[in-house]
């Protein structure tokens, strides 16, 4: 019997011998390692698993099946969840009641660890989230900046003004900046095809009520702060951005087969006023440049336009008066009509108080380098 008890411990020996041999284990105060090269274990950690650099291995966490509820802690464990457990982890591998994957025991619920990561917005996008709930921003009054190359390209106040390569204005929803002179900073476009409908590039509404004065609301305002610069251009036609038809120091710049229109649907309405507030001007200016163009032709009464006389400054028809001028000044001018040349007429429609009338009209009519007559009718 010594001999036998003898042979099996020198039997465990070689055992043991023989173990060691094929995986070294190094044991160093509180720590473990396990490895095949002899290598000191990591002071940092309790266990310190390798497999060297010959052999590609891996670690299997603890497998096991959840319950129906993810606060149970046992099922699947052994024993009752103690404050030592926290942390714990396992690998769900059937999904009878819970997804597959890695949990771990938060002390009251077994969270999964890709659940966990979830919240976070995604490089390919996010699927299943609920509008309201899940959001890109700040869930406090700080603003919210969004960058490219590094650079703040857009910010976002708490209060909602938004500001784009520049700062937020505080009376402004949003402020876009362009600083460079060949680029658009906000450029609207209508792709859809012909005939499906009328197509608007950009629309501005105000829904301001109306109250006697000056601040009634605006639909679309256009502002420039050059002191020759231009408020608005539009063209039509195709013409583009031309900068020959730009009018230095206007309000607004109208290019096209009709260059602007004027419409009012409304009893004693304008379908385009002009005003002119200064010591000069004009409240309404046409300028025609062609050899035979008119630069201002008026219609009214649904009238027929029959008059057209070729580079004519102004042309006007009606059934009623073709052209009307009052002046409420004594010595003012009700409408003037100049032409330059010799043995051509001057026409000029005088207040009533200098009683030349011809047909109920008080006209007065000036020849160039000719005595003052009045014009025939």
């Amino acid at each position: 019997m010594k001999t036998i008890s003898y042979l099996f411990k020198v039997y465990r020996k070689t055992c043991l011998i023989l173990l060691f041999s094929v995986v070294s284990t190094a044991l160093f105060a509180q720590n473990i390692g396990i490895n095949t090269t002899g290598a000191t274990p990591s002071q940092n950690a309790i266990l310190d698993l390798s497999t060297g650099n010959t052999h590609n291995m891996g670690l299997l966490i603890p497998r096991v099946v959840l319950g129906a509820s993810l606060n149970t802690y046992s099922p699947p464990m052994a024993y009752a969840s103690t404050g030592k457990d926290s942390g714990m982890m396992v690998y769900n591998w059937v999904a009878t009641n819970q997804p597959i994957g890695y949990y771990w025991w938060s002390g009251t619920t077994w969270v999964s660890v890709s659940a966990a990561a979830t919240p976070a917005w995604n490089l390919t996008g996010n699927a299943g989230t609920t509008p309201g709930t899940n959001y890109a921003g700040t869930s406090d009054a700080n603003d919210f900046v969004i960058k490219t190359n590094a650079t703040e390209r857009m910010r976002i106040l708490s209060t909602g003004n938004a500001g784009i390569n520049t700062a937020p204005i505080a009376t402004q929803m949003l402020t876009v900046a362009q600083t460079s002179s060949s680029n658009i900073a906000i450029m609207g476009e209508n792709t859809a095809a012909a005939g499906t409908d009328n197509g608007i590039g950009v629309y501005g509404v105000s829904s301001q009520a109306y109250v006697a004065g000056p601040k009634n609301g605006y639909g679309v305002v256009a502002l420039n702060n050059n002191a020759n610069g231009t408020g608005l251009y539009a063209a039509g036609n195709n013409l583009g951005i031309n900068a020959a038809i730009y009018t230095p120091g206007a309000g607004a710049t109208f290019a096209g087969a009709l260059g602007a229109m004027g419409y009012s649907p409304y009893n004693n309405g304008a379908g385009l006023w002009g005003e002119n507030t200064g010591t000069s001007g004009w409240g309404v200016y046409g300028e025609a440049t062609g050899t035979t163009s008119v630069g201002v032709v008026g219609v009214g009464d649904n009238a027929t336009a029959l008059l057209f006389p070729s580079g004519a400054g102004g042309s006007f028809s009606a059934t009623a008066a073709g052209a009307f001028g009052t002046a409420s000044n004594a010595t003012g001018i009700g409408v003037v009509g100049l032409n330059q040349y010799v043995l051509c007429h001057l026409l000029i429609v005088l207040p009533h108080n200098l009683r030349n009338n011809i047909r109920g009209f008080p006209v007065h009519a000036l020849q160039h380098n000719f005595p003052s007559y009045l014009e025939p009718t």
